[in-house]
């Protein structure tokens, strides 16, 4: 059985590493995960913390997409509502006064690949694949990940990895711009604690200016248009059987 506790959070001297707790279902994201990231992210700010490690349980995956147990049935109003929420934790994450670290270690794949790119910055494990398998299953990206990830890596490796679903490794995912930096898997949290604390020794005001400026990149209206486009997509048979098939691969 899960562990209850969806969501691990450990702090010191104002850095937070924050933990996504479902191994079992390689720490996919269902709607409970996301409720419980925007409530321990709201706590977080309120505690005053400065950096946050982003990351996920077990040696396997960071984030290996969302609950698609949870979403195959959904209608198109339980759709919209569901990639509203996943909407509402990127933008927090995007818009919080924290620096947050995407420390991906393993699989980051549809929303978990959006989740790494509304942190501030990635480093990941030598291990770790990314990619937007959503095609694959008759959807689209529903987290910001069509307005995000040109802003990351260009509208070309954008288009090539959401239009084909592929999976790259680590070095491919650096080679675009995608990942920052690549370090062993054992080493990989010990960077991130690294780089967090020379962060956070720097002014806190300037950093919250920072973070207010690099959110306000992102277009509100064009996260709006793929909110609206990922719920369309569930009006069809196709997203139905493609996510059956899916499902009955596990």
């Amino acid at each position: 059985m899960e562990n209850e506790k969806l969501v691990l959070v450990e702090i010191r001297e104002k850095i937070a590493l924050i933990t996504i707790n479902r191994v079992k279902s390689l720490n996919a994201l269902n709607r409970e995960v996301i409720k419980s990231l925007l409530e321990e992210i709201d706590l977080l700010e309120k505690n005053g913390v400065i950096v946050g490690i982003l990351t996920g349980s077990g040696s396997k995956s960071f984030v290996a997409g969302a609950d698609i147990s949870e979403m195959y049935q959904f209608s198109p109003l339980e759709a919209a509502e569901f990639a509203s929420l996943g909407h509402k934790l990127m933008r927090n994450i995007e818009k919080s006064s924290i620096i947050f670290i995407a420390a991906v270690n393993g699989f980051a794949l549809g929303g978990g690949c959006e989740l790494a790119l509304a942190c501030d910055f990635i480093y990941a494990s030598e291990n770790s694949k990314f990619g937007f398998p959503e095609v694959t299953l008759g959807i689209i990206p529903g987290f910001g990940g069509t307005v995000r990830a040109p802003l990351k890596i260009g509208i070309s490796n954008a288009k090539e990895l959401i239009f084909t679903g592929k999976i790259i490794n680590s070095n491919d995912a650096f080679n675009i711009g995608l990942v920052q930096k690549i370090f062993l898997q054992d080493k990989l949290l010990e960077e991130c604690w690294s780089v967090a604390e020379s962060i956070q020794k720097n002014g806190v005001a300037s950093l919250k200016v920072l973070k207010s400026i690099f959110a306000s990149t992102v277009s509100e209206k064009d996260l709006l248009l793929e909110q609206q486009s990922f719920a369309s997509l569930f009006t069809n048979s196709e997203q139905i059987d493609r996510m059956k098939k899916f499902l009955k691969l596990f």
